[in-house]
């Protein structure tokens, strides 16, 4: 969302001469703030900004503002309401005491609002009610208070009612429609329109009957290749919850991913017809498996179970997969740690041990093994590689595993190996680039749930002295 626009330095240590640092949202949108944080680093003297939004050649709104050296600030415009789609250019020019005239394309954003529609339930019967609220929120998440108009149309795109200009109670607004004893069957549309906000909520009206008895295919959340065989239970039960008489027709396939005819896609394994008094259990033996494809991993056997009831003939049936597996333990890396390191700083590697349904595995006394490997930045023979001692570490209930990497100021990219009951996951690291060769690192120490009028502690490091620090913070695309 945000764009650092203007820079001229980077390092807050630095003596650069007529040096700024300007930052703006890449999107504007419609009645709202266009806000810029300005930071003169070095001048002369006082700096005049003037910042300009321009929809080619015309001057859309401006601002003007006087700020000295070392003391940020922002900078605020009001778009109109009536802010028309188009490209627009953020043109922000220094004059006094530092001279600069910069220019960059902003999107534009058409969403005023966000606008929501809740209905009672998805599908409705001839004659029933429909309620439903529509409520909408601005992106600093205050209430949608300005009215609103709502029409529902039926399956045919003939409109059945409306309300215009309907003004928000507390930011809610609650109606009903009743349908009648003979409407068009079909998916029926509620359409809202919040100034230029448009949303709109889909239900269906049918005639339909709920089905007397139902059937569940209980599948185990992953199997392994090395196991003796696989357990799927069948379970069938009348809607009043009294377990269903008759006969279950199980039929087991394996998924072929690399067979694209459809007809081929799916192999039979085995075809079992079986008594049923509620629940039925049915063996699928590992090694028939094996004997369609010995090579199983992360392969899908489907269930399909059609069960009939014994006094009426009926049938109803389901369905249910597993996967197979050739380790019951799964590592990741997930995509939450950075990409980069920053040398001379502290990295956290996140490492997670799961089962292969995502899982944290049963409790154990084994550990993780850790390989840091660090490659260096210079060309020197006795420093080309480096590697850092094993690390052997305990794994916690929850499977998530956090591991401190000091990284040496040389290193130009490390390499963090994890392995653990035979299974190896890779994590590759790349340096940050940084022209000046130096680092800033903030961490948050309050810790992840914050709670409204709560102080928030971080932590701040650089690799050289920090003389001065300027920070902005941003919410939902504007400065707090």
């Amino acid at each position: 969302m945000w764009r650092l626009i203007l820079l001229a330095v980077v390092v807050v240590t630095s003596s650069a001469r007529n040096s700024y640092v300007v930052i703006a949202p890449s999107k504007v949108r419609a009645n709202m703030d266009l806000t810029l944080s300005v930071n003169i680093l070095n001048a002369t003297g006082d700096v005049t900004v003037v910042a300009s939004l321009l929809r080619g050649q015309i001057t859309v709104v401006s601002a003007t503002k006087v700020f000295q050296e070392g003391s940020p600030a922002t900078l605020n415009m009001k778009l109109p309401a009536d802010l028309p789609s188009s490209t627009y250019t953020l043109n922000v020019k220094g004059s006094g005491g530092l001279t600069f005239d910069k220019s960059e394309n902003l999107n534009y954003n058409n969403k005023e609002a966000s606008v929501f529609i809740q209905i009672n339930k998805a599908i409705f019967k001839p004659g029933d009610i429909v309620n439903f609220r529509v409520f909408g929120v601005y992106s600093d998440l205050k209430s949608y208070t300005d009215p609103i108009d709502i029409s529902i149309y039926d399956a045919d795109s003939n409109k059945i009612k409306q309300w215009l200009q309907v003004t928000p109670t507390n930011g809610v607004i609650a109606l009903e429609l009743t349908l009648s004893t003979q409407p068009v069957l079909g998916d029926w549309n509620i359409s809202v329109e919040a100034g230029r906000t448009k949303e709109e909520k889909v239900f269906t009206v049918a005639e339909y009957v709920l089905p007397k008895f139902e059937v569940d295919v209980v599948m185990p959340t992953y199997a392994l290749t090395t196991d003796d065989d696989v357990t799927v239970t069948v379970k069938s039960k009348y809607t009043y919850g009294k377990p269903v008489n008759g006969t279950a027709d199980v039929l087991v396939k394996l998924q072929n991913e690399f067979i694209k005819s459809m007809d081929s896609k799916y192999l039979q394994v085995i075809n079992v017809k079986l008594p049923l008094n509620g629940e039925a259990k049915v063996i699928i033996p590992v090694f028939q498996v094996k004997v369609i494809n010995p090579y199983l991993n992360q392969h899908v056997l489907i269930v399909i179970a059609n069960v009939t009831e014994s006094l009426t003939g009926n049938q109803m049936s389901g369905n249910g997969t597993v996967t197979l597996y050739d380790k019951g333990v799964k590592l990741e890396f997930p995509e939450s740690n950075p990409k980069t390191f920053k040398p001379g700083l502290q990295y956290i590697v996140y490492l997670k041990i799961s089962q292969p349904d995502d899982l944290p595995i049963p409790a154990t006394n084994e550990k993780v093994e850790i390989n840091i490997r660090v490659e260096s930045d210079y060309l020197s023979d006795f420093l080309s590689d480096y590697s850092t001692s094993v690390l052997s570490l305990a794994i916690p209930e929850n499977g998530l595993l956090t591991i401190p990497v000091d990284v040496p100021d040389y290193a130009a990219n490390v390499y963090v190996t994890a392995t653990f009951r035979g299974v190896s996951e890779e994590l590759t690291l790349e340096k940050s680039h940084s022209p000046s060769s130096s680092y800033i690192q903030v961490r948050l120490k309050s810790g992840l749930i914050i709670k409204a009028g709560e102080s928030i502690s971080y932590e701040i490091k650089g690799t050289r002295p920090l003389a001065t620090l300027v920070y902005q913070v941003s919410m939902w695309g504007a400065f707090v």
